[in-house]
């Protein structure tokens, strides 16, 4: 949107998945649904009619599978805990293939801490799989390093940092490792 110069692209149009704090899910429809519901641009895709219903079946389980909750696709979004709501909602976002860019706004955050490393570590590679650059937003530090990705640190509304974490971070790490020898 540039109100200036008279341009407005409605939310439905602009290619741009997020996935937030708390999960956005449709509370009237299953995972299954909820999931599917994001794969509607696929229709414009070229995928052959006969292959479609096919293909989208394929894709739910796999980004459910991805995202570590693939036994839940009949479950309503009340009947799921709060990490699993993440998760599904994880889902959804990756399942819209053909965005321009993936948003994630701590959407770790609601899950345990083994899940986390373990999806974290099998979603390094899907930016570059998908060609979708991913923008994630984290006040996690280790969250940071497992990423493995670029680092913009942001204080006071202002970039003061961008680059390696190992580099951008490195004073947070050296106080975090002086925290932990003082225990």
């Amino acid at each position: 949107m540039d109100s200036d110069a008279g341009i407005f692209v409605p939310t439905w149009k602009r290619q741009v998945r997020l996935v937030a704090q708390q999960a956005a899910l449709l509370p009237h429809w299953n995972v299954a649904r909820n999931v599917m519901y994001a794969m509607k641009p696929l229709d414009m895709m070229v995928v052959k009619p006969s292959d479609s219903a096919g293909f989208k079946v394929r894709l739910l389980r796999e980004m459910l599978a991805l995202c570590r909750v693939p036994d839940l696709e009949a479950k309503m979004p009340a009947e799921l805990s709060g990490g699993e709501r993440q998760r599904v909602a994880l889902a959804q976002s990756l399942a819209a293939l053909g965005g321009r860019a993936l948003l994630l706004d701590e959407p770790f955050s609601a899950l345990d801490v083994g899940v986390r490393e373990e999806l974290m570590e099998d979603l390094k590679g899907w930016p570059f799989e998908y060609k979708t650059p991913v923008l994630q937003v984290t006040h996690d530090v280790g969250e940071v390093f497992a990423s493995g990705a670029e680092v913009i640190r942001v204080d006071g509304g202002r970039v003061v940092a961008q680059g390696p974490a190992f580099e951008v971070l490195a004073e947070e790490r050296e106080r975090l490792m002086r925290q932990l020898e003082g225990c």
